[in-house]
Formats: C-alpha cells, sequence, structure tokens
C-alpha cells in the first residue's frame, strides 16, 4: 500500500515537472544583449490626427514596465522608438440613406529597438491593427469620442504585440 501510494506520488512529481510548473514569484532572466532597462520616448507621428503619440508610448511603457526597468534615455540601456505612420478611416457600414453608420480605424506604427551607443537597430518592425466604431450622425461630439475610444483599443493592442516582440531574444 505505501509503495502504490509512492509511486503515484512520483508520478505526480514527474507530470509536473514535465508540464513547464514552476513558481510563479520567478523572474525571467534578462532579455539579452545586456539590456536590463529600456527608454520609450514619445513616438513620432506622420498622420493628420495630433495627440495620438502619447497616447500609443504610453501604452507600450505601461506595458513592457512589468517585465523590464522602464526609465529615461539616459539612463537605458536602450531606447524602443517608435513613428505612427498611418491613421486610416475607412466607411465600413451605411444607413439605408447611403450615410455612414460605421468606420474602421487602421493604425500603422514602425517600431525599433536600439542599444545604446549604436546606431543599428536590434529588431525592426511594423505593427498595424483595426478597430470598428459607430458614427452618431446626430452627434459628432459623441462620434469623435467613438473614435478616440477606438484608438485607445488599438494602442491597447498594439502595445501587447510590441511587448510580445519585445520579450523575444535578439
Amino acid at each position: 500500500m505505501i509503495f502504490r501510494k509512492n509511486i503515484v506520488i512520483l508520478a505526480a512529481l514527474f507530470f509536473i515537472a514535465g508540464c513547464g510548473y514552476g513558481p510563479a514569484s520567478v523572474k525571467p532572466e534578462p532579455l539579452g544583449a545586456g539590456i536590463r532597462s529600456v527608454a520609450v520616448p514619445v513616438f513620432g507621428n506622420m498622420t493628420f490626427r495630433a495627440g495620438i503619440e502619447g497616447i500609443l508610448s504610453t501604452r507600450v511603457a505601461d506595458e513592457l514596465v512589468n517585465m523590464i526597468k522602464v526609465t529615461d534615455t539616459e539612463n537605458a540601456d536602450a531606447r524602443l522608438d517608435g513613428v505612427i505612420t498611418h491613421y486610416r478611416l475607412t466607411p465600413v457600414a451605411f444607413t439605408e440613406n447611403s450615410v455612414v453608420s460605421e468606420y474602421r480605424l487602421t493604425v500603422s506604427a514602425s517600431v525599433r529597438l536600439v542599444k545604446k551607443g549604436e546606431t543599428a537597430s536590434l529588431w525592426d518592425e511594423a505593427f498595424e491593427d483595426f478597430e470598428d466604431f459607430k458614427v452618431d450622425t446626430s452627434n459628432v461630439t459623441a462620434t469623435r469620442e467613438n473614435e478616440t475610444e477606438a484608438f485607445r483599443e488599438i494602442a491597447h493592442k498594439m502595445a501587447r504585440l510590441i511587448r510580445e516582440r519585445f520579450s523575444v531574444r535578439f
């Protein structure tokens, strides 16, 4: 009976060890290339929509802060530079009177990671995402708020994609 109990315990231990179980409090090792901190300056903005660069930059920094120290450019081991390259509104739904009732907002950004003291990128990638939002034909302010909220959602999703790319060793 004791022998059988020991075998069950041993089998359970092998199963746990084999499935990649580990304590949640263990921090991942540094990201490689000697990078232990990163700066996220305000992204550039090549679009007609003013003010969106700060929203995206802040979202990216917020996503990275749990995996690496985010600091100023002077004290960082690397810099994550970004530029919002496209901000497109495309009608995707119409009323029976051919009035736009829904838009698709598509945003593209180019992002690159540069190690301090170097000019070459460790990586350089383009990101793009979209979000649909409703048009309130009787309230321009509500439509603008819907567009802003759509951009915030895109920034959130794009920041997660950038974090995932950042976590891949260079």
